[in-house]
């Protein structure tokens, strides 16, 4: 004897998605969608991944924000679930200042101005980004004559700051002006020889 009966496949388990925590230093490392470690399985093969979009939430400052990037996965019977990833970006690392030594000399009023940049020899930053340069000591006189220093201040765009000490040399080389009267006839006082000249 012999029957028929009919076998129903239905798959209603949804796969399972999930996604690391990322924490990062700056904007450049922010890993891309779907290359970040992000693990989708599932009881049946044939899964899909997509991605869903980005919010991001600034906190100040071009590297310190947060992500919230959303992931949803797709199985073959249609089931989906999502995920939710938090990426933040905050930048802790102060700029290194690299410091040069320069040597200036008075201008004919006895001083000399300098500036951060010319005392900077090459100060860097972990991130991308414009760094502001500043010097303590700007203005120079002939008090100033010799070794001085001076401590160069490099700032982020997030507001992390590194220093160092610049040895500035200040010289004065301009000799000095001497300026005689004209030559001519110098009065006498009564009883004495009149005087010609200087």
């Amino acid at each position: 004897a012999n029957c028929a009966f009919t076998v129903t496949v239905h798959d209603t388990e949804p796969p399972v998605i999930t996604s690391p925590t990322v924490n990062v230093q700056c904007a450049s490392e922010v890993p891309a969608v779907g290359t970040n470690a992000v693990t989708v399985t599932d009881n049946c093969p044939g899964v899909v991944l997509g991605w869903l979009g980005d919010v991001t939430n600034a906190l100040g400052c071009a590297n310190h924000f947060i992500i919230t990037r959303t992931y949803q996965a797709t199985d073959a019977a249609g089931n989906t679930s999502t995920n939710t990833q938090t990426i933040t970006v905050h930048d802790t690392t102060p700029p290194v200042a690299v410091c040069t030594n320069i040597t200036v000399d008075l201008d004919s009023s006895g001083l000399a101005i300098i500036t951060a940049a010319q005392v900077d020899g090459g100060s860097f930053d972990n991130c991308s980004g414009l760094l502001t340069r500043s010097i303590n000591h700007t203005l120079f006189g002939c008090g100033n004559i010799g070794s001085n220093s001076g401590t160069l201040t490099v700032t982020d765009v997030c507001g992390n700051t590194g220093s160092c000490t610049a040895i500035v040399t200040v010289r004065d080389v301009m000799p000095p002006v001497v300026t005689c009267p004209a030559n001519g006839p110098a009065n006498a006082d009564p009883g004495q020889c009149s005087a010609t000249g200087v």
